[in-house]
């Protein structure tokens, strides 16, 4: 077996007090983080050919289109007229090219026609000869036809000369920049999901550390690797004794957790021996930062047995029994539980450094297992269930 690694905790502590750590700002998770879909180029696409219809129901009307035509302008470093009277038009997405290719977003009218391949993370590897040749047709002219290669970062290998390079970024923050006149006309949810859009790209195309984070990180790597590795040490020690303080009374039997899951490090689900439908969990994650508290609490299933008689005036005389731990009833359901009781509980250093005994102190003092037992006995009685 390869022997562990022996952390000088001297050295790491005199890092830490002589650095000041970079504090990384985290942007906001937007709603296609959250779908898992923030950098599907169809998706994009699809989103951008909503807003550039100036008839949809977002009521932004030529916003895009106009917003669009100045970054195309910017790129071109010199004004094409035509651009400035483009405003009834065509949109496709997926537009079938001539040898079979697809066209991301086509917007065209019988004179004119813009091309735009948007790509996210994927390299540029379409043919846009083909895209060309594909808006060129219907006796459109060159000079009436654009491209654009809309990407996150600047296009550097050598492009098509009938296109322009144009960043999301640049484009939604040209949007953003133009939108006040619209605002009066718009839909508010429309508004909404234009900006979630906008924050989407913005994630995706700043860079989540500076130049100044990154070296420090480089000058010092050795040193933040072995810190990363004492805190997992730490959170290794406090969810070991949080369990044991459970397991150490012999009614109780802390279930397993997955490693590299949520729960893991955060909480535990308690088993009371020959009980069911009414549970004990603990949750310890916030013991790793500076609040340093624990919860403990009882509960049921909200679609279980028990549940019609969570304020049932024989549960509730119980619970006040031990109003310290008493929850207000509005606050009591959630996520598919209902919490009878609940208690929390801000630690000091010492209780930390004896964690163990500092939890098994507070579940006897404020007699859990006796209030477990009080509260099983009498739900079994309300719900006539034999155990």
């Amino acid at each position: 077996m390869e022997k562990q690694k022996e952390l000088n905790i001297t050295v790491l502590s005199k890092f830490l007090e002589t650095n000041e750590i970079p504090s990384i700002k985290r942007q906001p998770k937007t709603f296609l983080e959250i779908a898992r879909q923030p950098h599907y180029e169809n998706v994009i696409s699809n989103i951008y050919a909503f807003y550039f219809d100036p008839h949809e129901e977002h009521g932004l009307g030529h916003l895009f289109i106009n917003s669009f035509i100045e970054c195309i302008k910017e790129q071109m470093q010199q004004a094409k007229n035509f651009l400035d009277d483009f405003q009834d038009f065509i949109i496709d997405t997926e537009y079938s090219t001539e040898k079979g290719g697809r066209i991301d977003l086509f917007l065209y009218n019988d004179e004119q026609a813009i091309v735009v391949e948007n790509k996210i993370y994927h390299n540029l590897e379409n043919d846009l000869n083909d895209y060309w040749k594909t808006a060129n047709k219907n006796s459109r002219k060159d000079s009436d036809i654009v491209g654009v290669l809309l990407t996150l970062t600047k296009h550097t290998a050598n492009l098509n000369s009938q296109f322009v390079n144009v960043l999301h970024l640049d484009f939604l923050q040209k949007v953003m920049a133009n939108i006040g006149n619209h605002l009066m006309q718009a839909s508010d949810k429309y508004v909404t999901f234009l900006k979630d859009l906008y924050q989407n790209i913005e994630n995706m195309s700043m860079q989540n550390l500076s130049t100044d984070d990154l070296n420090f990180y480089l000058n010092h790597q050795q040193k933040i690797v072995d810190t990363v590795e004492f805190e997992k040490q730490v959170k290794d020690h406090i969810k070991t004794q949080v369990v044991n303080a459970f397991n150490s009374f012999k009614e109780l039997k802390v279930k397993k957790a997955t490693q590299n899951t949520y729960q893991y490090y955060s909480y535990r689900e308690i088993e009371v021996k020959n009980v069911k439908d009414l549970y004990f969990s603990v949750f310890f994650h916030d013991l790793y930062i500076s609040d340093k508290t624990l919860w403990i609490d009882i509960h049921i299933k909200e679609n279980g047995p028990y549940a019609k008689y969570f304020d049932h005036p024989e549960i509730e005389k119980i619970m006040k029994s031990h109003a310290h731990m008493q929850l207000d009833k509005s606050e009591r359901k959630e996520d598919g539980w209902i919490y009878l009781v609940d208690r929390e509980y801000t630690l000091n250093s010492e209780q930390m450094i004896n964690l163990e005994k500092t939890v098994e102190h507070f579940i006897k003092k404020d007699g859990f297992i006796e209030l477990f037992e009080k509260l099983n006995e009498k739900l079994k009685d309300l719900g006539k269930i034999k155990s």
